[in-house]
């Protein structure tokens, strides 16, 4: 079994626990996804602690992304070199819950896209459905409807 999507970082038991206990109950492989810079870098940590089960997914949260900048992108971009980074995420546009404004998320979202498509990474996203795109007209530019092939498995 594996865990396509997880917060390993924002538990409160340490990640050694977390990892030994879902190994116990049978997951042989996790993806923990960062939200920001923060927990991005605490993703790939924790992966490299847990090398052969834990992966990690490397973005900007929607609701955190206000002020969305090149500088953020190329960070991002930094992190998806390393070999135990597998997606880019959590990503996508999240417009049902107070957090960054609509433009912001749109250019964290195509930013991230186009990383992901550069890196031959998938991409863990959040909310993003054809009803929330369509209120600014169009599918993010740098994305497709279905994602890049994996790089390599999990």
């Amino acid at each position: 079994m594996i865990d396509s999507h997880c917060h390993i970082g924002v538990c409160k038991p340490p990640a050694a626990e977390i990892v030994a206990e879902a190994r116990r109950l049978g997951v042989e492989r996790m993806l923990t996804i960062g939200l920001d810079e923060r927990s991005n870098e605490e993703a790939v940590a924790i992966a490299r602690e847990h090398e052969g089960v834990v992966y990690a997914a490397a973005g900007r949260h929607p609701n955190s992304a206000l002020g969305f900048d090149d500088a953020a992108a190329d960070a991002i971009e930094a992190l998806a070199a390393d070999p135990l980074v597998r997606a880019i995420g959590e990503t996508g546009l999240d417009f049902y819950r107070e957090g960054a404004p609509e433009g912001d998320q749109v250019r964290a979202f195509e930013a991230q896209i186009g990383i992901a498509r550069r890196r031959s990474c998938r991409w863990s996203s959040t909310s993003a459905t054809r009803a929330d795109l369509g209120r600014g007209g169009r599918w993010p530019t740098a994305s497709s409807s279905s994602p890049p092939r994996p790089r390599a498995s999990m």
